[in-house]
């Protein structure tokens, strides 16, 4: 066969990477594949097939004693008919757990996984290699930890640890090429590519379906081999349906105003001493349902809005989703590229208004100054690590429901040493950054632990991908974690001199939005609704010898469209209903005839 690997130190392949070739024969490098180019693909079906056949065959060779000393093999076949929707689609029919979602900002990275070849997920943070640098770059480990590796996890998180990352069993794949030759950080981004990608999302080609295996010891073949099987058979072809969120029962605030108020006026008191430059509060809201939801059904519902798309969902029923328009760092050769975003306003509902929010963004004192600690703390970091770093002028980044200042900045990677020498490094140097933590960031960090009250867990922290020569991370901002019957929604504020807690309190709701739309507003049960039978109307006349002056005094009294025969109506209907919804609770009869 000929395969990609990489040999270890008794002189054997220890990583292999094995393409099928779409007939069926010897493998080789498989083309990238597309209608538009004419080159050939499989449908997944097929692939299935062929994939299954292939496992068999590398089976075979491991009882031959040809697996001796390989720790790690990838096996891929392109596919055809997939895009981002159907990727999630797919990813919602699949049967075993954990599942992964990542799509990056510019639609260069799509990855679906499903089941475990490894995972590594533990307290604390993040401290044994995910990846080395003799590993295929086509294993890429997906995760992500907590924005705050030393606070106590709380039961909500406890399937994610303090780190989560997962090499997927069975993974679809697109490495479209889309992306953009990047701009060098002076070079100001179109303000208007708010809705930009949603066209090149819908017709991304190039699709892989992948299995990835890995043993510990040479032993272990005979089993890995045997649950990749079950896993590649149990594997759904089919794509599964979107189906509309329940209605709430119920939704509410979970950090009230006042404590919102209280945390902020102390907060702005230790930086009248000196003690924080910044802090970023964060507040959570709840939305609980009748039944249990599909975390996907969500994110499907994300997947046309600008950004990062991404879940994590180690086990079911517990999922943290979101569509988050910040980048914490990609590198991808020798370059690493960041993003400052802090200040926030609403869209406007004209392009003149629009505009003049976006002027007033910018003309805010308060708002550059938060983007410039954030700005500052990330070039003096690269400085460390990095060469040439640049920062890009300020532009205004603009969204579905709001808009930010945003500075890019870029560097040369050197990895000069120290902690943050290599991008696993990197990531726990950067994370949290001033943008969702504050600055100096011990500070910030022990102030929110001590204030807010609610566990944080993924959100804020970082989440993507790792492989030996490529990683990007977003920050896990506009998300939510899913529970069988509850949304835990989260948004936050950086406060600075000058931060007015009811402006920052807006701030959070509109954030929470691209969130709470999706969801439909609670409906109340019929039990809670107004008694229809109860409607006020004279007593009527007497039954016998009755006064003409009084009826007609009764009559003249009557709302217009109201009979005395309206009580007995109104029960009719609310027998209707109590017979259609099995919930309305009928008042005593003795009132209703009154």
């Amino acid at each position: 066969d000929d395969v990609q690997g990489k040999k270890n130190g008794n002189g054997g392949q220890e990583y292999l990477v094995v393409n099928i070739d779409e007939q069926g024969g010897d493998e080789g490098e498989i083309q990238m594949s597309s209608a538009a180019d004419g080159q050939r693909v499989v449908p997944l079906w097929k692939a299935k097939e062929l994939m299954t056949e292939r496992i068999r065959k590398v089976q075979a060779a491991s009882l031959r004693g040809n697996m001796v000393g390989r720790r790690m093999i990838r096996i891929q076949v392109k596919v055809g008919g997939f895009g981002v929707e159907q990727s999630m689609l797919w990813l919602r029919a699949q049967p075993s757990f954990p599942r992964t979602f990542f799509l990056n900002e510019d639609s260069s990275l799509l990855s679906a996984g499903a089941g475990s070849a490894h995972t590594i997920c533990g307290s604390g943070e993040l401290k044994e290699d995910v990846v080395n640098q003799d590993m295929p770059s086509s294993f890429r480990y997906y995760g992500g930890s907590r924005f705050d590796a030393g606070a106590e996890i709380k039961k909500e998180w406890a399937a994610f640890g303090g780190h989560y990352f997962v090499l997927p069993k069975i993974e679809l794949l697109c490495e479209s090429g889309a992306a953009a030759e990047p701009k060098s950080a002076g070079q100001r981004a179109d303000s208007s590519s708010a809705s930009w990608r949603c066209g090149e999302r819908d017709s991304m080609q190039g699709f892989t379906f992948a299995v990835n295996m890995k043993v510990e010891d040479d032993s272990e073949w005979d089993e890995e081999f045997r649950t990749t099987l079950q896993a590649v058979d149990d594997m759904a072809v089919a794509l599964s349906r979107e189906k509309t969120l329940p209605a709430p029962t119920a939704m509410w605030e979970g950090t009230k105003f006042e404590s919102w108020k209280q945390m902020i006026d102390e907060a702005l008191g230790q930086m009248q001493d000196g003690q924080l430059r910044k802090v970023v509060l964060s507040r959570n809201y709840f939305v609980q349902f009748p039944s249990e939801i599909e975390p996907l059904d969500l994110l499907l519902k994300l997947r046309t809005h600008h950004g990062y798309i991404f879940c994590l969902e180690p086990e079911r029923g517990s999922a943290f989703l979101g569509c988050s328009p910040e980048p914490l760092f990609r590198i991808s050769q020798d370059g690493i590229e960041t993003m400052a975003i802090s200040g926030t306003r609403p869209r406007g509902d004209t392009e003149q208004r629009d505009k003049a929010l976006a002027e007033e963004l910018l003309a805010s004192d308060k708002d550059m100054y938060e983007n410039g600690v954030t700005t500052k703390y990330i070039q003096q970091l690269l400085g460390e690590v990095a060469q040439e770093v640049e920062t890009s002028e300020v532009f205004v980044m603009k969204l579905r429901h709001v808009q930010h200042i945003c500075r890019k900045i870029r560097a040369r990677a050197s990895f000069k040493g120290g902690p943050a020498s290599t991008p696993q490094g990197l990531l726990l140097a950067l994370n949290p950054t001033p943008a969702v933590c504050g600055e100096s960031r011990p500070a910030a960090t022990e102030f929110i632990r001590r204030s807010e009250g609610f566990d944080r867990g993924f959100f804020g922290g970082p989440v993507g991908f790792l492989s030996s020569t490529a990683c990007e991370f977003l920050v896990a901002i506009r998300s939510v974690l899913c529970e069988p019957r509850m949304l835990h929604v989260y948004a936050g504020a950086g406060i600075v001199p000058g931060s007015d807690a009811h402006s920052e309190w807006d701030e959070t709701r509109l954030k929470m939005r691209n969130i709470l739309l999706l969801v439909n507003k609670p409906q109340l049960p019929l039990r809670q609704l107004p008694n229809i039978n109860v409607v006020p109307c004279p007593p009527p006349p007497a039954l016998l010898a009755p006064d003409p002056a009084a009826c007609d005094a009764a009559a003249a009294s009557t709302p217009r469209g109201l009979t005395h025969s309206t009580p007995a109506v109104l029960l009719m209907l609310s027998l209707l209903l109590f017979v259609c919804s099995g919930t309305l609770a009928l008042p005593p009869l003795g009132r209703v005839f009154e």
